[in-house]
């Protein structure tokens, strides 16, 4: 039951705040991090197209939270994407 809630609190989040968790996820710890993962993986984690998850992070990236690169995203600004999924820290 509580897994089902979880999931459907999760299923209802905005995307961004849904990106943010998903991205703060697999980190670990304070600092720079580089996820290396490619926008279709990503995409399938979070159950959107590919083309709207570009749409996303490119908001994320003029927002200097994440930086872009070829089958890597560089977590720039951790707080923020904190702040941005809803956790208290």
């Amino acid at each position: 039951r509580v897994t089902y809630q979880a999931l459907a609190a999760q299923s209802l989040m905005a995307m961004p705040s849904r990106l943010a968790r998903v991205l703060l996820s697999q980190v670990r710890g304070p600092g720079p991090h580089t996820l290396v993962l490619t926008q279709a993986d990503l995409a399938d984690m979070l159950g959107i197209t590919r083309q709207s998850l570009n749409v996303e992070l490119k908001r994320l990236e003029r927002k200097g939270m994440v930086g872009l690169g070829r089958g890597r995203i560089d977590i720039q600004d951790q707080a923020q994407l904190a702040q941005l999924a809803n956790y208290l820290e």
